[in-house]
Order: structure tokens, then sequence, then C-alpha cells
């Protein structure tokens, strides 16, 4: 199923195209974060590894993720990153976008990028996928707080594009994917049961 999605990944622009110009157009306009207060914030959010992703939404969910017992939360994060990375190697094997940081000397990353990292397609942009697709799945397991966490979702991916290591439409393709990932586990009867106990997990750490 992961093999199917990635299949289905649209080409980036063609260098050269006036969608192409546009998206380049609009990554140059966020080397205004650089140093600022949101350029700190993409710093914190490059961290996208379970568990220590899941506390960029404790604000949203109202609670505090960091060393509590959340064993199926955690382990629903965990599938999802899983298949998330799967989902992004194979898309990104199959086109290559250079990343601003790539294309412009210009720019700087606000995290340490080793060569190979710099190297990697921008195309789909990881930062998008992933946080969307944390943000289905903590919106089934919270519905109440859906909308607040699909907003840190969104956050987490603009943030790459602020960090330079991926433009607007690399983010954009990545959010689509991420949201396609979530939408097929959540035909799987575990992880929707999963998702249920996550609930009832969250319910309990804000009652602490």
């Amino acid at each position: 199923a992961i093999r199917e999605l990635a299949t289905a990944l649209p080409a980036p622009p063609e260098i050269g195209s006036p969608e192409d110009t546009a998206d380049r157009a609009a990554s140059d306009a966020l080397k205004r974060f650089e140093d600022g207060d949101r350029w700190l914030m993409a710093t914190a959010h490059s961290e996208l590894n379970p568990p220590l992703a899941l506390q960029h939404f404790d604000c949203a969910l109202d609670v505090r993720t960091a060393d509590a017992e959340t064993p199926t939360l955690k382990r629903l994060a965990e599938r999802l990153m899983r298949d998330a990375v799967v989902l992004a190697e194979i898309s990104s094997a199959r086109f290559h976008r250079a990343r601003p940081i790539a294309d412009d000397p210009q720019r700087r990353a606000c995290v340490r990028m080793e060569a190979d990292g710099t190297a990697r397609s921008a195309w789909p942009g990881r930062a998008g996928l992933y946080g969307a697709a944390y943000a289905e799945a903590l919106a089934a397991a919270a519905p109440d707080r859906a909308q607040a966490v699909r907003r840190i979702g969104q956050a987490l991916g603009d943030s790459a594009a602020i960090c330079a290591l991926n433009r607007p439409a690399d983010i954009q393709i990545g959010r689509r994917l991420g949201a396609t990932l979530a939408a097929a586990q959540a035909l799987s009867p575990e992880y929707r049961a999963d998702a249920a106990t996550a609930g009832e997990e969250i319910v309990r750490l804000r009652a602490t």
C-alpha cells in the first residue's frame, strides 16, 4: 500500500516553469525570518522523530507528553513515522529536486546539515509529510483538539521551508502524502483501536 502511495506522487515543478519560478520566489521570501523568533522555532521543530516529536503537540492537546505513561500514543506515532519514512524514501527516489540550501550558497539552514542531508531530494517535503501524518493521527485520538493539532502539523512543515530545507511546493506535496498515509492507516482496525486507546491516554494525562 505504501508503494502504491509513492507511485502516485506527481513530479516536482519543472525547472524554469512558471510554477517553479513562483515557488523559488516564495522560498526566497522566507529569508526574512533568519535569526528571528520564528527561525528559532524552526530549529526546535527540526526534531521530528517520536517520542520527542509528540512534544510539539503538547500545548494543542493540553498535556505534557515528556516522561508520561502513554505507550499506545507513542506506538501510534512510531508506526506512523516508520511508514512515513518508507514512503518518503520510495517517493524521493523517483524524483530529485534540490533543496534551497543546495541550490543557493546564500541560504542557511537553521540546523547543522551533513553533506548527505544537504544533497537529499527536497521532493516530497518530509516535514510536511510527517507533520500532516502526526496531526491526522492526533486529530483522530483527540477530536476535540483536531483544529489545534492540525495547526501544529502545518507549522512543522512551514518550519522546514523557513529553515531552507524545502520550498513551499515540496511541503505541500508532503502534506498531501502525509494525510493520505494517515487515511490509509485508519482503514486498519488495529490502527483505529490504537487511536481510541491513545485518546483515553490523553484524557487521563490531562487530568494530571
